[in-house]
């Protein structure tokens, strides 16, 4: 077995492997660390191959900070499923790596159910704090019967679904054809909500990369045969990952966001899989995006986000962000000057 760097702009060999692993999400593709650069991010892989095929592997952004430069491990893979072996030596590679690159610290939030955190551990990687809401998820336990997930909703929610039933809302699935029509609504929301987005063509290569393994899938609700609203899923592990949406507000009265939802739980459900999963969720917010899945009665899950602080890598910053943790008025004031020093606004995720 043979492990590499690699830091090609464009590595179809490695995106065709994420295609067929069962973990994989999109923000480990080529694509993805292609599209940060241009908001200052910089990346390497870390890649296995045996018997001339790649067996595992990593991709890391690189973002410099006011704590250090930082490594982020997103949303990813590591091996094969069983390959505990592989996973060990690439662990080790990106301990190395790390400390190649004078990084303060290294962020892993992998998918929590490929069984890797003991490994990470082993290289004293520990449990991130969880008081931020990227650090929890809102998730749908799927193991229950729908009428029991239904009537978990509040009744609010359970009204729109009925709603929109009865006012003649359609849900389609859709295909490649139909990336248009999602993306003119989620550009409206965008608008409207002053988000940054990906280009149009991302949602063709994840498609393209994706969508034929059953493993994207966009819903889209019509009214009129005119969409009204649309959102896309993917499969990580046992979960349905709601990813990214949009809706027309001139049709907002057609209540469609919630049957789009209730419709991609009832087809996560018929997939045999184990969590809905609506992404970050902050259980304590008040804001719409929180309060919308919490109507859907989620459990707020911690994420699995591990970290690792490299001192000797970056003594004053490994110091600085130390403090930030240590001291919460610090910490703020501290998070708030890296943000408007570091952290690009115009970032979609």
């Amino acid at each position: 077995m043979e492990i590499f760097l690699s830091d090609d702009r464009q590595d179809e060999e490695w995106d065709n492997y994420l295609s067929e692993d069962p973990y994989a999400q999109h923000e480990q593709t080529s694509y993805f660390s292609r599209l940060r650069k241009a908001s200052h991010f910089d990346s390497f892989r870390l890649l296995a191959r045996e018997n001339g095929r790649i067996v595992g592997g990593v991709q890391v952004l690189l973002q410099d900070t006011l704590f250090g430069p930082i490594g982020i491990f997103s949303q990813g893979t590591i091996s094969d499923v069983g390959r505990c072996d592989v996973a060990k030596a690439l662990i080790s590679a990106l301990d190395k790596e790390a400390l190649n690159r004078k990084l303060t610290r290294l962020e892993i939030t992998a998918c929590r159910e490929n069984g890797f955190s003991d490994l990470f551990k082993e290289k004293r990687f520990v449990p991130c704090q969880p008081p931020s809401q990227k650090y929890y998820v809102g998730m749908i336990d799927l193991s229950q019967d729908s009428e029991a997930i239904f009537n978990n909703m509040n009744k609010s929610t359970r009204y729109k679904i009925r709603h929109a039933e009865k006012n003649g809302v359609h849900i389609q699935m859709g295909g490649r054809n139909d990336l248009e029509d999602f993306y003119s609504v989620h550009c409206k929301t965008a608008a409207y909500k002053n988000f940054p987005i990906f280009p149009i063509d991302y949602f063709y290569y994840l498609w393209d990369l994706f969508g034929e393994k059953q493993k994207l899938f966009l819903f889209l609700a019509r009214k009129n045969n005119i969409v009204v609203s649309s959102i896309i899923t993917t499969v990580i592990g046992n979960r349905l990952y709601f990813g990214w949406g949009g809706i027309d507000r001139s049709q907002n009265e057609n209540k469609a966001n919630s049957l789009l939802h209730w419709t991609a739980i009832q087809h996560s459900q018929s997939m045999g899989l184990k969590w809905y999963d609506f992404g970050s969720f902050n259980p304590a917010s008040e804001k719409n995006v929180s309060v919308f899945k919490r109507s859907f009665g989620v459990q707020a899950v911690p994420c699995f986000a591990l970290s690792k602080l490299y001192q000797e890598t970056a003594p004053i910053r490994g110091q600085l962000f130390k403090l930030s943790k240590k001291d919460h008025w610090v910490g703020r004031k501290l998070r708030n000057l890296n943000y408007r020093l570091y952290i690009h606004k115009d970032i979609p995720y």
